[in-house]
């Protein structure tokens, strides 16, 4: 009896993860994928990618930080989330070239990238960098 409550609650509990969006089933393919990731930028070309990665930063808590970007698409598309712990902070999806900047208060110390991409071609660069007010901190 025991057994088919454990096996129910992991059911249900992988249904909720789903339907939210954390769970997903999807395969990731990956094509002449190279990245290379330091302490605040990241920059990742592909000639072929389908899937999710995600990459870790580690910020200031309280801190204002500007992230900068640069896309390329050459196919498909790609989606760009930034997320702290506590959730989702900006997400743009690109099905051509595009850049900009977002600038935000961290909440947390950790922060990523989650890269989203769909039968896409090309790369990104990423950078995180804090704001000259706070530099002094």
């Amino acid at each position: 009896m025991k057994e088919a409550i454990s096996i129910l609650l992991i059911i249900g509990i992988g249904i909720i993860l789903y339907k939210k969006g954390i769970l997903r089933f999807m395969s990731t393919k990956k094509i002449n994928y190279t990245y290379k990731k330091l302490q605040n930028s990241l920059k990742v070309r592909y000639k072929k990618f389908t899937g999710i990665e995600y990459y870790y930063f580690k910020l200031k808590k309280g801190v204002s930080y500007t992230l900068k970007f640069d896309v390329t698409v050459e196919e498909g598309a790609l989606d760009l989330e930034w997320r702290s712990f506590k959730g989702v902070v900006d997400k743009k999806r690109f099905e051509a070239d595009g850049n900009g900047e977002l600038t935000f208060t961290a909440s947390t110390r950790l922060h990523s990238v989650r890269l989203e991409g769909s039968d896409t071609k090309g790369g990104c660069v990423i950078e995180v960098v804090q704001n000259i007010s706070n530099q002094a901190n």
